[in-house]
């Protein structure tokens, strides 16, 4: 491990022996917010405050900076991205805009928007592709039909809405919200199925696995929770966070999760929750689809006008040298009002509502 405690936290473990090199993606203006993975594996997207999204090219192995892409559209922020599931060269955006946007990457021109009115937080789509749900700062969910591009469900939540997902079959939608539970719902009735309590405070990130086998979530009392999806149980739980989780992701093999704060980016073993690596903080991560590559969108405390990096480990080599830099501020555990028991709500992106 560096001086700061990052590296490997279990010398027995070879998930990243001779993979441990991180390299770093410069280009955006502002710090950076968001990052996702095409499902091929051959891209990377990365929103900012810069109002951008761009979209780095991986080709054998390495990035081919030559081809990265500048995606230019929203008035605001951009703040988190997507992939469509059935197409590797269309991605979806939203911004503080309140605006979704779509573009094909191969002409970097945008190819559908939609104007929702408020500024937008979290996304995901359906594994099918044909629907995309989008939560804004007023905590109302959306859902387009991406074949029409056109809205067909809004729903307003009584609590405050964060990340969420699908299932792997596109028949249930899990929400996380500032009680601290999961909502579930059939879809696309939207019929509520379960409500399971999880955590003591607000959920902020929620993960499943490729097999439909499990989900992780995280959020302000700095525990991560692993669940049996089908039988909604909770089989164990990750307590080295100490700060507010702000994203998580699990392994393409389903072995591992990777749990993200201002503090560290902590690689767990999935089965036995065991801690195996340690990584700088973030706003968010983003796992390869089929490789053990780590994108991450690095976590500076300073203004957000400073330039932002996203950053990817698990590269072949060895860390370079740590150069000494301001370490990010930490944000206290339990980060809420006590009145309302959940984060302030003058924050806007879904991890604890960062937004100006």
């Amino acid at each position: 491990m560096d001086s700061r405690g990052f590296g490997p936290l279990d010398p027995e473990n070879n998930l990243f022996k001779g993979n441990a090199r991180t390299v770093e993606l410069r280009g955006h203006r502002k710090q950076c917010q968001g990052v996702a993975w095409s499902g091929d594996g051959r891209k990377l997207a990365s929103t900012s405050y810069d109002t951008t999204v761009r979209i780095w090219h991986l080709e054998s192995g390495s990035f081919n900076f030559k081809r990265n892409q500048e995606l230019v559209g929203h008035k605001e922020a951009s703040i988190q991205v997507a992939w469509d599931p059935t197409h590797h060269d269309k991605v979806a955006s939203i911004g503080a805009d309140g605006y979704v946007r779509v573009w094909d990457t191969r002409s970097g021109k945008c190819i559908q928007d939609l104007n929702l009115g408020n500024g937008c937080i979290n996304l995901a789509y359906r594994p099918d592709g044909t629907h995309l749900a989008v939560g804004d700062s007023k905590d109302v969910i959306s859902f387009i039909d991406t074949r029409k591009f056109r809205t067909v469900e809004s729903r307003q939540w009584k609590s405050e809405a964060n990340e969420f997902m699908w299932d792997r079959t596109g028949d249930l939608f899990l929400v996380v919200n500032g009680y601290g539970s999961v909502d579930v719902f059939a879809y696309p009735s939207l019929a509520q199925v379960d409500t399971v309590t999880a955590h003591t405070g607000s959920i902020y990130a929620i993960a499943g696995d490729k097999a439909g086998r499990h989900m992780a979530i995280g959020g302000n009392d700095g525990l991560v929770s692993i669940w049996d999806l089908s039988e909604m149980i909770c089989l164990r739980t990750i307590t080295e966070h100490e700060y507010n989780i702000r994203s998580i992701k699990i392994s393409p093999d389903g072995k591992y999760v990777a749990s993200g704060a201002e503090s560290f980016i902590l690689v767990s073993e999935l089965e036995t929750a065991k801690p195996l690596y340690k990584l700088p903080g973030t706003q968010s991560l983003a796992w390869h689809p089929s490789e053990n590559l780590i994108a991450y969108a690095e976590y500076h405390d300073s203004d957000r006008s400073t330039p932002g990096h996203v950053a990817v480990f698990g590269f072949s080599g060895q860390p370079a040298p740590y150069e000494s830099r301001p370490e990010p501020r930490a944000e206290p555990r339990f980060n809420f009002r006590m009145e309302s028991n959940y984060p302030p709500r003058n924050h806007y992106m879904g991890y604890g509502r960062s937004y100006y």
